[in-house]
């Protein structure tokens, strides 16, 4: 474009906060959405202008570039630092070959980030613990000899598949988008059959397992439903084939909202 010049605006690939992704504004205006490890181009005239980072409905930060009549293309690199995004560097450059920043020429960047990495994966791992404790904290109260009544594990699966719920992605994100405690009063623990389009296929950082997240419609595409596959199934190799945009049908067992997404545990696709 005549009298316009690139400003290019990458994200470094990181596993920490790998599903948060951003609104990019320039000047007050969106001009695209950056995921984890993606790149996004805007065109500007020369002058000053704002480079805005949205999560949700709040910045996340922001940061001022000047665009003069000697750049040719001008690079913002960001990266994930905790739970919040960063600009690591912002500099001039003739070709976009240049955009992947060398983390060694800002050791001192790069190691604030680190440490900020590592505190947000203890927090984490902190509240991943206290979940895992309740739960089986919760599992040995309860009486090591089970009673002639309780139905066998067959019949309970059966039980629990004929009460299969069918909802879209957009419907469920909606409901606990609106009300969290009904939500779960009306899902969770159930079995799921969730219609939706493919937004991320990814992993479990921890657990490696297989994960597919579907859109809601939220916006920002901040809030996919997660739906999380057995490592090494029997699905691996058709998940492997699928790419996002494509419909899907999956069926889990909805875990509500464990720390920032709806989830689906157990999935398999319909």
């Amino acid at each position: 474009m005549d009298g316009y010049k690139e400003i290019i605006i990458t994200r470094e690939k990181c596993m920490w906060g790998c599903a948060a992704n951003f609104a990019v504004l320039l000047d007050g205006k969106v001009v695209g959405t950056l995921r984890n490890g993606t790149t996004i181009s805007a065109y500007a005239q020369d002058g000053p202008h704002t480079i805005s980072f949205q999560k949700g409905r709040k910045i996340d930060c922001s940061v001022s570039i000047l665009l003069s009549p000697e750049d040719k293309a001008k690079v913002v690199n960001t990266v994930i630092s905790g739970s919040h995004l960063v600009v690591e560097s912002e500099y001039a450059t003739n070709t976009p070959e240049t955009a992947a920043f060398d983390s060694e020429n800002a050791p001192q960047k790069r190691s604030r980030r680190i440490k900020g990495n590592i505190a947000f994966a203890a927090v984490i791992f902190i509240a991943i613990i206290a979940a895992v404790s309740l739960t089986f904290g919760g599992r040995s109260n309860r009486p090591s000899n089970a009673s002639p009544d309780i139905p066998s594990k067959s019949t309970t699966t059966q039980a629990i598949q004929s009460e299969e719920i069918t909802i879209s992605a957009t419907d469920l994100w909606a409901a606990y988008k609106e009300n969290t405690v009904n939500a779960d009063t009306l899902y969770k623990d159930k079995i799921l059959v969730v219609t939706g389009t493919i937004q991320n296929i990814g992993q479990d950082i921890v657990t490696k397992a297989p994960c597919i997240s579907l859109e809601t419609n939220d916006g920002y595409g901040l809030y996919p439903i997660q739906c999380f596959f057995p490592k090494d199934g029997d699905q691996t190799d058709l998940i492997a084939q699928l790419k996002d945009g494509d419909s899907i049908i999956i069926a889990g067992e909805c875990d509500g909202v464990p720390i920032a997404h709806v989830q689906l545990t157990r999935c398999s696709i319909r």
